[in-house]
């Protein structure tokens, strides 16, 4: 009997002390796509704005939609609807260059 309860007592603390190194890894795991995210960001953001001063009003919206959708996945909003916001406009202009 007292060789089941150490054998129990032995795998819940394995469990606990499991689900703990897994808990951090999970944080470190965000934080890595955070940072991932938004150097992807940063780099559509740079390639939206050399297409839009040089008119190429598709591309444009194109890199608007990745720096967009990598702010999703960083689950930063407020970034996320400004981006959402600059690939309408990129997209209303190029309709327009197209004369559609």
């Amino acid at each position: 009997m007292k060789k089941a309860f150490k054998v129990i007592g032995i795998a819940i603390l394995s469990l606990m002390i499991i689900g703990f190194i897994m808990n951090g890894t999970d944080d470190v795991v965000n934080t890595a796509t955070d940072k991932a995210s938004n150097s992807l960001a940063a780099e559509s953001i740079e390639a939206y704005e050399i297409s839009y001063r040089n008119e190429d009003y598709m591309s444009a919206q194109a890199h608007a939609n990745l720096a967009a959708q990598f702010y999703l996945q960083a689950s930063e909003e407020a970034d996320y609807k400004i981006w959402l916001e600059k690939a309408k406009e990129a997209e209303a202009k190029a309709m327009k260059q197209l004369g559609l």
